[in-house]
């Protein structure tokens, strides 16, 4: 991913970030590259045995601390809170806001839920973000869309987080209220190792989809 010097994670909830693109956004950070994320609900919905009101405060902390893991300042992130399985009932809001950030960021690589990755408020977060791409007046960035609960039926770049697989982890264990109901570690960890088995073997890797954003270019240029 060279010849990137800013880039965005839309995350529809915090921790998505990190099992989605938490090493390829370690690998950037490293490298030099400037990096926010946008996390469109704070997932207070996550785990029921937590009042939502206190789950999603928590959860902006959780997410604070591992982007710190990465290697990105908590003023580098931006929670606009819409609701947690909601989103569907708010995406024009979600547009705006994302239209928003965009226009601030100016980013040229962007990293986003896959269009069919099963959680409804991801494929409204994919859906938002290419109508909000559509309306923003900057150069098209790359958009590489990553997975979280659904495999990318066609995967267009594989890039290798071997390096940067400990700073994963570790951002994925600050995410504390979430490895209460599932081992997210084995997740993040089996994921990695299953796609560099089918490019590299020993290893770990991230996979996106490389979706065009070419139809930005007439606003661009009028």
């Amino acid at each position: 991913m060279t010849g990137y010097d800013t880039a965005l994670c839309v995350s529809p909830h915090p921790d998505d970030d990190i099992i989605g693109c938490g090493g390829s956004f370690a690998t950037f950070v490293a490298s030099g590259g400037n990096a926010a994320t946008v996390y469109v609900t704070s997932g207070e919905n996550g785990n029921r045995e937590i009042v939502p009101a206190d789950l999603g405060a928590m959860r902006e902390r959780e997410a604070g601390f591992a982007s710190w893991q990465l290697g990105i300042p908590e003023e580098r992130l931006t929670f606009l809170r819409y609701p947690d399985l909601g989103t569907v009932h708010h995406e024009s809001l979600i547009v705006d806001s994302l239209v928003t950030a965009i226009q601030a960021l100016r980013p040229n690589l962007i990293f986003a839920p896959h269009e069919s990755d099963g959680h409804p408020d991801h494929i409204t977060s994919y859906k938002a973000l290419m109508t909000a791409l559509g309306r923003c007046i900057i150069p098209p960035p790359r958009l590489l869309c990553y997975e979280v609960w659904t495999p990318i039926p066609t995967v267009d770049v594989f890039v290798d987080i071997s390096t940067h697989m400990p700073k994963k982890i570790a951002a994925m264990k600050e995410h504390q209220t979430q490895l209460l109901k599932m081992d997210y570690v084995g997740k993040v960890t089996e994921m990695g190792q299953r796609r560099s088995e089918e490019v590299r073997g020993a290893g770990s890797c991230e996979v996106f989809m490389d979706v065009p954003t070419d139809f930005m270019r007439h606003r661009v240029q009028s």
